[in-house]
């Protein structure tokens, strides 16, 4: 898949590296630095899109479709704030400023898409920048990975779980890189670089960032793939077989071992998860409409009323508890919000696999296994942007397939 080097496509490329950690090459300190700059580029390249422009176009379902929930989160933003002034006395800055990453990275929608709707290369141009994010992650990684006795080129503090390293560097672009190389896999694309990237993404998943909730989610969404993959013919019943030893092979692994404990409820990190859901939920239950304000961990009352410390068995963090989180912070008003854009985002990937693409809708399943543990895209700009990346993909697939009249709306 080639790539017009273009100065657009370079800056798109730079600003998803800005907000990929730059890749961990970089110390904490310019990291923290660079994505302030990022959401900052953001606005400014907003702005100076749509300046002399009718902002009302925002609205405009036909080149937005998404444009209405994205500017929800402004309003979001403005009754958290408030709710945090009200409730726990937090001034409005330290309630709207932690917001920055999330709004600031949500409103990069209008600027992709006002690109793909403009450029006739914008819609692959976009997935092969974030294709080779995911590549360059997958590679850097990796190699960390074998080298971490030798050098340490990468600017990270790695844990222990399961008596090995832990690396979980937040990859945005692997499971795109995995879902797209199974869609090729499944179709007529197929190559040794589609079953390298599977194989090193899983091995990413698996190995390196041992995220347990990650495997329950690619392997549902592997299967869920496969069961919409209509042809294929011969080639259906090797693949069925290639993914089923697949599949047999990652639960003899420790890390689905360690799935199953988290599922019954036996070890300490489940056992907090399960702690903060039910005092989430009880203080959803005080203040159910609007939740509970957003919460700033530098204003000792806010941080108090979250409960971060209230617990013996580690620490209640809303970045963990995915949508109670969501909830907690925005109420109901918030987690209807969420539910309408899943579900626009689940049937239009649902109707593009059935026109014989499944990469959306695998990762639609993805999303949707992992969301009661995160919803990284309210908190962290990577994964906004990578979020972001995702639906304005969907948003342009979703069109072209209508235009052609592969589906009926």
């Amino acid at each position: 898949m080639s790539l017009k080097i273009r100065k657009t496509t370079v800056l798109y490329f730079v600003l998803f590296v800005m907000a990929d950690h730059c890749l961990w090459l970089l110390s904490g300190n310019v990291q923290s630095k660079v994505n302030e700059l990022c959401w900052i580029i953001i606005f400014a390249l907003f702005l100076f899109k749509f300046i002399n422009t009718n902002f009302s176009q925002l609205f405009n379902k036909q080149k937005y479709q998404f444009g209405r929930i994205i500017l929800f989160t402004v309003i979001m933003g403005i009754y958290s704030t408030l709710q945090s002034y009200y409730l726990h006395g937090q001034s409005l800055i330290q309630g709207i400023l932690p917001q920055r990453f999330m709004i600031g990275g949500f409103f990069l929608y209008f600027i992709l898409m006002k690109y793909i709707n403009e450029k006739k290369y914008g819609m692959k141009n976009i997935e092969k920048i974030f294709l080779t994010i995911g590549y360059c992650e997958l590679i850097l990684y990796i190699s960390q990975y074998f080298l971490i006795n030798k050098i340490q080129f990468l600017q990270i503090n790695y844990t222990m779980r399961l008596g090995e390293i832990r690396m979980n560097l937040g990859a945005i672009g692997v499971p795109y890189v995995i879902f797209y190389s199974l869609n090729q896999l499944f179709g007529e694309k197929k190559s040794w670089k589609s079953i390298v990237s599977i194989a090193m993404g899983l091995f990413y998943v698996v190995v390196i960032a041992k995220t347990r909730i990650a495997l329950l989610a690619y392997i549902i969404s592997i299967i869920g793939g496969f069961m919409m993959w209509k042809k294929g013919g011969k080639k259906k019943i090797v693949i069925f077989f290639l993914l089923l030893t697949l599949i047999v092979v990652l639960t003899q692994t420790e890390l689905f071992s360690y799935l199953t404990d988290g599922l019954k409820g036996i070890d300490l990190s489940t056992q907090t998860r399960q702690l903060g859901r039910a005092y989430y939920l009880k203080k959803i239950l005080s203040h159910p409409i609007l939740g509970c304000g957003y919460i700033n961990t530098n204003n000792v009352a806010a941080s108090r009323y979250a409960g971060i410390y209230s617990i013996s068995t580690g620490i209640i963090a809303w970045v963990d508890l995915g949508v109670y989180g969501l909830t907690f912070f925005f109420g109901i008003v918030g987690l209807v919000w969420f539910l309408v854009l899943y579900g626009k985002l689940a049937m239009r990937s649902y109707k593009i696999g059935c026109t014989g693409k499944q990469t959306y809708w695998m990762y639609m399943l993805y999303i949707i296994v992992v969301s009661p543990n995160s919803t990284g895209f309210l908190w962290y700009i990577s994964s906004t942007i990578a979020f972001v990346i995702w639906m304005c993909l969907i948003e342009k697939e979703y069109r072209d397939i209508i235009m052609k009249g592969k589906i009926k709306i």
